[in-house]
């Protein structure tokens, strides 16, 4: 008999984003994995994996290059997440999934919605910014995870960075296996 653990992590790889999942298990050494298997210029996968093992950051047009653009389904009124390459490289060095990027996202429509029936002025300042395609930060009050996301379409939402609350960024055990 399998752990409701196990069978979580099962239902999670059935759906998973990209092989391995973003962010699962995460932190330096799965971005240095991506980057071998993304980046063909041996030079540059050397530099890239080098800055990595380092502790330096990658920065976004290098990001670029290791990640595509990605599309998820969304949650509640978002049709779909795009998450950008940086997004995609933070969530792979944070150790942050999909799933918990939706449940960021969910608490943040449920926050909207509340906001929105209690007439209050964060509401319309959220949607005022989002009229003009300006970031909006939301932490999570749960999972302590923020999520940095505008305006993608006409129901969707970009992914433009997320990280956990108070965490610093994992730094790599040296190089990288």
């Amino acid at each position: 008999m399998t752990s409701s653990a196990e069978r979580v992590v099962a239902r999670f790889l059935e759906r998973a984003d990209l092989e391995p999942p973003l962010g699962y298990p995460g932190g330096p050494c799965q971005v240095v994995d991506r980057i071998e298997k993304e980046i063909r210029n041996p030079a540059l996968r050397e530099n890239l994996e080098d800055v990595v093992e380092k502790g330096e950051k990658v920065e976004n047009p290098d990001a670029a290059k290791i990640y595509d653009l990605e599309s998820e389904k969304g949650v509640g009124s978002i049709q779909k997440i795009v998450i950008s390459p940086h997004a995609q490289y933070r969530m792979d060095l944070r150790s942050i999934t999909v799933p918990a990027v939706r449940a960021a996202i969910k608490s943040l429509l449920k926050a909207l919605g509340d906001w929105k029936s209690q007439k209050h002025p964060m509401h319309d300042r959220v949607m005022e910014g989002w009229s003009k395609g300006t970031n909006f930060e939301w932490v999570d009050p749960k999972l302590g995870l923020s999520v940095v996301v505008r305006p993608s379409g006409p129901s969707g939402l970009l992914l433009v960075t997320t990280y956990w609350k108070g965490e610093a960024d994992p730094k790599a055990p040296g190089a990288c296996p």
